[in-house]
């Protein structure tokens, strides 16, 4: 079970600490140096990449809790199915604060390397968020 629970390390720090607790000084420590993130057909590369990415999502939901719902671990693969939860407080994708309560989930695949995380693979329903946030 040690081994399992090295694997999953990385995932449970990246969704506990820097999600939840928006301690991106924390994805150093989290991602390999290479890391590569896939979401949809587009791809970005490096910890930078990520902490932009997280970072700008904590502007726009600051109170966002994500939570997996599922957890599959396999060789050096984590799978996580989980949901987030929130509240359109910053400007997120161009969009002013709408005060809207966000409830989104995703699927994403991590592989592990050296202890960290060195890929993932997200799908997440971002679509539906975003198109949430221009209803009145």
């Amino acid at each position: 079970m040690q081994e399992r629970n090295t694997i999953f390390r990385p995932v449970q720090q990246l969704f506990d600490r820097v999600w939840n607790q928006g301690r991106l000084e924390l994805i150093d420590h989290v991602f390999t140096d290479a890391v590569i993130l896939h979401a949809g057909r587009s791809a970005v590369q490096g910890r930078d990449a990520i902490k932009d990415i997280i970072g700008q999502f904590l502007v726009g939901f600051p109170d966002v809790t994500h939570t997996i719902e599922d957890l599959i671990i396999e060789n050096d693969r984590v799978v996580t199915r989980w949901r987030g939860i929130g509240t359109h407080l910053g400007v997120y994708a161009g969009v002013a604060p709408t005060g809207r309560k966000i409830d989104y989930t995703g699927i994403t695949i991590f592989r592990i390397a050296s202890g960290r995380i060195g890929e993932a693979w997200v799908n997440a329903e971002m679509a539906e968020l975003l198109v949430s946030l221009h209803e009145s």
